[in-house]
């Protein structure tokens, strides 16, 4: 058996996120085959951010509930990021409930765009 990378494109179009604001519950799926429980395995969230502001946004991130991340971004530049999380927090399986939420604590307003979770596979 072989393990690969593999990735779910759960939004490309920019959006917006204010003041005390937050994004949708933005909807992904992972293969039956993901490895979920090994922390050499771990899954990754990527995602681009640019603040439109000169105050920071504060962003809290949440996989299906469950904060994986706490960034302060400032200064308007774009910016690549990605968190790698904890495996067991994904549900795999078509209709399964796994979502990606972005909220915003800070002052200043964030674009975000490019959101795509990989994860590894096992396959025969």
């Amino acid at each position: 058996m072989a393990r690969v990378a593999d990735y779910f494109v759960v939004h490309v179009a920019p959006f917006d996120v204010g003041p005390g604001g937050e994004s949708p519950a933005m909807v992904f799926t992972v293969h039956t085959d993901a490895v979920v429980d090994r922390s050499d395995a771990a899954p990754v969230l990527s995602y681009q951010c640019r603040p439109l502001s000169d105050e920071p946004a504060a962003l809290r991130i949440d996989i299906s509930g469950d904060s994986i991340e706490h960034v302060t971004v400032s200064v308007n530049t774009v910016r690549a990021m990605w968190k790698t999380f904890d495996g067991n927090l994904l549900h795999p399986g078509l209709g399964a409930d796994n979502n990606v939420k972005f909220r915003n604590t800070g002052a200043g307003s964030i674009r975000i765009s490019d959101v795509i979770v990989w994860y590894q596979r096992n396959v025969e």
